[in-house]
């Protein structure tokens, strides 16, 4: 995308006005010492005004001068706090690449074209422990290094940050999805490799997740969404992973959009089961406590595994609900069974 980033438009206008005064000013000075010389030096002047007019002329070329020099300066170095602006917005301040709105709007301007383009999404896996273990300088330190290995390997790309580690890549020309995959590979491995950060050799791992238009999506927007659901299909598979989208992801998130939404309800309406499980002493086989167990009868879809509803309330905010209710229903439950 191009972008205004320079006031030297309006110093030339300015270069233009002073320098047409300034030529005014030479020829009126010019003018009176011809006229002067013309008349045989006789013109009911006394020569002391004319040279003292021929001064101030020449005086006006020079305060011309220097607030047009100045006046340069003053632009100049207008420009130069224009495009540290423009950097800040167009730019992140750490790692270099385009800031998320510059960057999507790359994205949407590339999507006007009439060739295929490429959507990489890419998320550092161990960034959190990295901040924990090695602190804030050493996250940031891996966070400029994987910009700077994207942008070598990938010259003709734009990078964006869209978050603290989420990073966008957008590729023109390029919709073959196994190429992709290798490419993404091939970075995962650059970034793989021990890079001393803060003095300690220090291996990066990330997650890419891609989608192409138009053959995955119509705008930038699904673009974007369909790419990230690849990603986190990645991230379900062990991270370390480049994961291109497919229809079968569709239906996964169709699958957990149902299932999320239903068991809101099924919360709500208090319409799940709790089973308790005795948990005996190995010793003598005698009952020392029960374990609580939330079952789902779904009334369309029959029963609904554990495993399945309640790994999709761990990423949504359904698990501390799901907890809630939990805690409510055994001590319910208790609490007949004291009476």
């Amino acid at each position: 995308m191009r972008r205004e980033t320079s006031l030297e438009p309006a110093i030339g206008t300015y270069r233009l006005v002073f320098t047409g005064v300034a030529i005014l000013a030479g020829v009126m000075a010019v003018l009176a010492l011809l006229g002067y010389a013309s008349t045989g030096f006789d013109t009911g002047l006394p020569l002391a005004l004319v040279v003292v007019r021929t001064l101030a002329a020449a005086a006006l070329l020079l305060i011309l001068r220097w607030g047009y020099v100045r006046l340069r300066c003053e632009l100049r170095q207008a420009a130069a706090e224009h495009r540290e602006h423009l950097d800040l917005a167009y730019q992140d301040a750490l790692t270099g690449a385009q800031t998320r709105a510059y960057f999507f709007d790359s994205l949407r301007e590339a999507l006007r074209g009439d060739r295929p383009v490429a959507y990489l999404q890419i998320d550092m896996d161990n960034l959190k422990v990295l901040n924990d273990s090695h602190g804030h300088g050493a996250g940031d330190a891996a966070l400029v290094h994987m910009v700077r290995t994207l942008k070598s390997l990938l010259p003709e790309a734009s990078i964006g940050r869209l978050g603290g580690d989420d990073f966008g890549i957008v590729l023109v020309g390029q919709d073959s999805k196994p190429a992709l995959v290798r490419l993404g590979e091939r970075i995962l491995s650059v970034l793989g490799r021990p890079v001393p950060i803060e003095g300690r050799p220090l291996r990066l791992s990330a997650t890419i997740g891609l989608a192409v238009w138009p053959n995955d999506a119509a705008e930038a927007d699904e673009l974007i969404t369909k790419a990230d659901l690849a990603l986190y299909k990645g991230k379900k598979q062990g991270r370390a992973s480049a994961v291109a989208f497919d229809a079968e992801l569709l239906a996964d998130e169709r699958h957990k959009r149902f299932v999320e939404r239903d068991l809101r309800a099924a919360i709500l309406l208090n319409e799940l089961e709790l089973h308790y499980q005795p948990i005996v002493a190995a010793e003598d086989g005698a009952i020392v406590t029960h374990e609580a167990l939330v079952r789902w009868q779904h009334p369309v879809r029959g029963r609904i595994l554990p495993g399945e509803f309640i790994a999709i309330a761990e990423q949504s905010d359904l698990i501390d609900k799901l907890g809630d209710w939990v805690l409510r229903r055994a001590c319910l439950d208790l609490d007949r069974l004291g009476t």
